[in-house]
């Protein structure tokens, strides 16, 4: 990639700012942690860890997995489009979607 290519993708983040497009989806049950991490954005990685035990799957599942899919089927007109893709080591899918049954009973 040469540094005019760079130029024009800088300049296409730039300009996806200023429409508003750069916002990302809201942490739905932690609202406090939009104004830290700036909301589940495409392209960025952030890495969770702690102690074995301390809930960092379920954090996981309910900030990024299942609070963004919420979020989408509660605002049905958002601008962007969304593909969730979870990959787990530790749980199968349906031991995951067991527990989202559960977190919402």
């Amino acid at each position: 990639m040469n540094l005019k290519d760079i130029n024009e993708k800088f300049n296409e983040q730039v300009a996806r700012g200023e429409a508003g497009l750069n916002t990302g989806i809201p942490f739905k049950r932690f609202s406090t942690l939009s104004d830290y991490v700036c909301n589940i954005q495409q392209g960025r990685l952030d890495t969770i860890f702690a102690e074995t035990g301390s809930g960092k799957s379920a954090f996981v599942n309910a900030a990024y997995v299942f609070g963004g899919i919420e979020y989408y089927l509660d605002n049905p007109g958002y601008r962007h489009n969304i593909e969730v893709i979870h990959y787990s080591l530790e749980l199968k899918g349906e031991t995951q979607l067991a527990k989202y049954i559960s977190s919402r009973v």
